[in-house]
């Protein structure tokens, strides 16, 4: 069983029928993304947690209680609009126990539709999901070559994602 928690606005829902279920550590460089000829800090990097997993969705009552009422169809929709903003990725969570604190971006969602009846109405669905940490930009913390930690500025956050704010006094 997990949750998907979306952090905007609380939404939810619970997949009972979970398999292959891994948390990957990547290691990557240059978290500012974008070219720094300055040799102090070219060679900066960051630990990311990806994760993936399969969910069954049935509407037949074999793998879900028969309390629950949603066809997969329904099942589905809600799980894309937790996932997903328009066509961008919303920021979620999962369970505590599983991924502590952080805050993830599906990569990737891919539907394989397994059965339904004579009229093409959904019955079962397997959905392979993907996951990339995300972690907001001013409070990300960078190590540097040397091993040391900091955190990135807002300036440099700004600078990077081309958001600059300019105060009107």
């Amino acid at each position: 069983m997990i949750t998907i928690k979306k952090s905007s606005d609380k939404a939810e829902i619970t997949l009972l029928a979970i398999t292959n279920f891994s948390v990957n550590l990547s290691y990557g460089g240059n978290t500012l993304g974008k070219n720094i000829d300055d040799e102090e800090t070219s060679q900066i990097s960051k630990l990311t947690k990806n994760v993936s997993f399969s969910a069954y969705i049935d509407g037949t009552g074999m793998l879900y209680p028969a309390v629950e009422t949603s066809s997969p169809k329904q099942i589905i929709t809600k799980i894309q609009d937790i996932l997903f903003i328009g066509n961008a990725p919303s920021s979620i969570s999962f369970d505590e126990n599983l991924t502590g604190d952080s805050q993830f971006n599906a990569t990737t969602m891919n539907i394989n539709y397994e059965l339904m009846d004579k009229n093409g109405t959904v019955l079962r669905a397997k959905i392979d999901f993907q996951f990339k940490e995300f972690i907001p930009a001013e409070d990300e913390p960078i190590v540097k070559s040397d091993g040391n930690k900091e955190k990135t500025s807002k300036a440099e956050t700004a600078a990077s994602t081309g958001n600059f704010i300019e105060k009107v006094s």
